[in-house]
């Protein structure tokens, strides 16, 4: 495909979207380069409302952007490359990037250590966050949902068997939902 971005750098590159626009569909593969240079980010509003179903985010990714993929209600699943071997480079999920999503499990990568508020926000089938390692902050809900059987991720006050793999799972720590978008 052919992806929109901006020069941040002299090696890097900030994906801020697709030729197609809203019109892209099904599953979709971010390149770890384009035109020789490092995609290191994806921007703001990047696939807003499009209709993709599933997303590759490259290891070299170390951003991603506000609502980059908010609107995206047939995106299932999302693959971090590296988030369980340690190669991913993403640090920071933007404030209500995957919100409205159709995401159904996510695997944070062990480089993460932001996830902003409502970054997963009303995804209606989300049940399983796991994180691969000690993200330090996240946002104010940064899940939220309608359904009590959904999950809210929050980070654990106590030890698991393995500290650098937390799974959350729907339980009794759900927030209400907040109508409207947040950031």
């Amino acid at each position: 495909g052919t992806y929109t971005y901006t020069q941040i750098s002299t090696a890097n590159v900030t994906i801020t979207g697709h030729v197609d626009g809203v019109g892209l569909s099904g599953d979709i593969v971010i390149p770890g380069t384009i035109d020789s240079y490092t995609v290191t980010a994806i921007g703001n509003n990047a696939f807003q409302s499009s209709a993709i179903t599933a997303v590759t985010i490259p290891a070299s990714v170390v951003t991603i952007g506000l609502f980059a993929f908010v609107g995206t209600t047939s995106l299932e699943t999302v693959d971090f490359v590296g988030a369980t071997d340690g190669t991913s480079a993403c640090t920071s999920i933007g404030a209500n990037a995957f919100e409205e999503s159709a995401i159904t499990a996510v695997t944070i990568p062990a480089s993460v250590v932001t996830i902003s508020n409502y970054a997963f926000d009303d995804p209606p089938s989300l049940d399983t966050v796991r994180l691969c390692s000690h993200t330090k902050t996240h946002g104010t809900a940064a899940t939220t949902t309608t359904s009590p059987h959904h999950l809210v991720a929050t980070l654990p006050t106590a030890p698991t068997a393995n500290p650098l793999a937390h799974t959350y799972k729907p339980a009794e720590h759900n927030l209400p939902s907040n109508p409207g978008r947040r950031v």
